[in-house]
């Protein structure tokens, strides 16, 4: 629910409100961003989220530029939230959405028959925010029309519907046709 891009703080939304980091599939938050990030500061040696560990200390390592000391760099501030768009703006090259939106004459071809995301409709993660988007723009697609299959599942949460069996059936008929 955080545009990196033009948001400008990944604690207070645009209504300067708490924004939520975690849920229940009934939609009750359970923990804050600004708490998240504090308990992966409070985690790490380097008194930031930057090598805590956790979720954002490898979203950084991952998809961020090395800072000066060879650590990963923060995208956004540990203390306020403030987010650093010129870092941001380095992980676009890993956004899926905006790499497949920028690509789709290409990469629309190799991807038909490959995309297949099922989700629940209350990942407690709120990742099912950003697969609505990406599904928007596959269902928009034209040269080639994106035949992914996309499927969210009411009231679940995340990876609630994975089924190893659906998924070796799902494949087997592709194999098979």
């Amino acid at each position: 629910m955080i545009d990196i891009y033009h948001d400008s703080s990944i604690f207070f939304n645009k209504f300067g409100y708490l924004q939520p980091g975690r849920r229940t599939t009934n939609g009750e938050p359970t923990l804050s961003m600004k708490d998240w990030i504090n308990n992966e500061n409070t985690n790490s040696r380097t008194g930031d989220y930057r090598v805590s560990g956790g979720q954002f200390g490898a979203y950084n390592a991952v998809f961020g530029p090395k800072a000066a000391d060879g650590l990963p760099s923060l995208m956004f501030d540990p203390k306020t939230g403030v987010i650093d768009h010129a870092i941001a703006k380095q992980w676009e090259k890993y956004d899926l959405k905006k790499v497949v939106e920028k690509n789709w004459a290409t990469l629309g071809p190799k991807l038909q028959g490959k995309i297949w995301i099922w989700t629940g409709d209350m990942d407690g993660l709120y990742s099912n925010v950003a697969t609505r988007y990406f599904k928007k723009f596959l269902d928009s697609t034209t040269h080639p029309v994106s035949d992914a299959k996309i499927s969210f599942t009411p009231m679940a949460g995340h990876t609630q519907e994975w089924n190893d069996m659906n998924v070796l059936k799902m494949v087997a008929a592709k194999a098979n046709n």
